[in-house]
């Protein structure tokens, strides 16, 4: 648990607003968020971290079983959907990931 903590404080000095553990046997991956995606935002297919080009919702919850805890974060207004004086959350997160 002392590695969770050191990943938590790491993504607020990023610029994350928040950052909890959670066991990943209580997340919840469905199916319908990628057609949420493809018929409710105009930049599906823009990105190379959504969809289509990110994991299947099957792939996700593989992925997930490999794992006990996952880190949790929340971030504001980001950089990538336009917001002046934001997080750049994929720099983030992509340090955290480091």
């Amino acid at each position: 648990m002392r590695d969770i903590e050191r990943f938590r404080a790491k993504a607020i000095e990023l610029g994350a607003e928040a950052a909890a553990p959670i066991r990943t046997r209580l997340i919840v991956v469905r199916d319908r968020v990628r057609l949420k995606c493809r018929y409710g935002c105009g930049a599906y297919g823009k990105r190379l971290t959504c969809p289509p080009y990110n994991p299947t919702p099957e792939e996700t919850r593989r992925l997930l079983s490999e794992y006990e805890i996952a880190l949790l974060v929340k971030f504001g207004p980001c950089v990538e959907c336009g917001h002046k004086d934001a997080v750049n959350i994929h720099k983030a997160i992509f340090e955290l990931e480091r």
